[in-house]
């Protein structure tokens, strides 16, 4: 659906802005616009798409229902109270004080947000932390940027200080020498990286020998990481805005690039396992298996022969 739009406006958004402000790939985008008619976009006289400020909002909330694993034709044709339904059901319990956390983003004070990081932190093993504290907070950061309550500033200004503390995190962590060795990457494709962040932070306290190659990672580049580092294992993070069919075929294909004897662990918000997970592919269902894994990969890791096909059945806790 396009409307003709005679004049540009400073306010509207071009479809990279969308992408960047939602986290879902320009030719998904288009290929809504194209199939469904959503998001329905202007068009300036030069035939270039732009999009209101408050379809942001929209296509955020596509992007969770479809990782959710309801069918794009299903999802724009919702109702606001039907894509509420869709969307309600978050695998990470909600962190308490949000409201505090929100607020302590408004003030982009880096010091105050880092030492509330810290005093979360205090008592608490870095597989809690990351999972009872960071994991909810951010869903939460995410959800008042979705409604409005804080500006996409706020929001990146967190995930910045965050990604700074899980940084310090694992640079203090003691690999162990037996500790397994593991790619952590995403998917073609994912801007989003502080799930894989902390994937690779509860890895490294796990004692882990961890190498990340980063977010929007070819396949066959992982893939040659792994081959380069002998890695026993290859962890891959999926956020709300990659969930899907296309996140499960690139898994599969990137199984087909590792060597038989590296494992294939796979999690985040954007992950549903399927009933019969395919060979030698490990739906993790939260960080907290995930270390426990780790911690009993020491022997198989020490001789670089670590293998196993466990399917899992969550849908882990990482962040869009």
């Amino acid at each position: 659906m396009v409307v003709q739009m005679p004049t540009p406006h400073p306010e509207l958004l071009s479809i990279g802005d969308l992408a960047d402000a939602t986290g879902v790939p320009i030719e998904t985008l288009r290929m809504w616009e194209r199939r469904y008619g959503q998001p329905a976009s202007q068009r300036l006289p030069s035939g270039h798409r732009r999009y209101t400020q408050g379809q942001v909002r929209t296509v955020r909330r596509f992007a969770e229902a479809v990782a959710r694993g309801v069918r794009p034709s299903k999802v724009m044709k919702a109702s606001h109270e039907e894509l509420d339904a869709m969307i309600c059901d978050d695998p990470v319990a909600p962190i308490a004080a949000a409201d505090e956390w929100i607020s302590a983003a408004r003030t982009l004070d880096a010091p105050v947000f880092r030492a509330r990081l810290a005093a979360a932190a205090h008592g608490r093993s870095t597989v809690v932390f990351v999972s009872e504290i960071v994991a909810p907070m951010l869903i939460a950061i995410g959800r008042a940027w979705v409604d409005g309550q804080i500006e996409v500033r706020h929001e990146h200004f967190v995930s910045q200080v965050v990604s700074d503390d899980l940084s310090d995190r694992r640079a203090r962590a003691v690999q162990r020498p037996d500790g397994p060795r593991v790619v952590v990457a995403t998917l073609p494709d994912e801007r989003h990286a502080l799930g894989m962040e902390m994937a690779a932070t509860v890895a490294a306290d796990a004692g882990a020998q961890c190498t990340i190659v980063g977010p929007d990672t070819p396949l066959a580049q992982t893939a040659a990481a792994a081959a380069e580092t002998r890695a026993d294992a290859v962890a891959i993070s999926v956020s709300v805005a990659n969930g899907g069919v296309a996140s499960r075929r690139a898994v599969k294909d990137l199984r087909e690039l590792l060597a038989a004897d590296v494992r294939l662990f796979v999690g985040g918000a954007g992950t549903r396992s399927p009933r019969r997970a395919p060979r030698g592919i490990e739906y993790v269902e939260d960080l907290v298996r995930f270390d426990q894994i780790l911690r009993g990969m020491g022997t198989a890791a020490g001789t670089g022969t670590g293998t196993g096909t466990g399917t899992g059945t969550g849908t882990g806790t990482g962040t869009r």
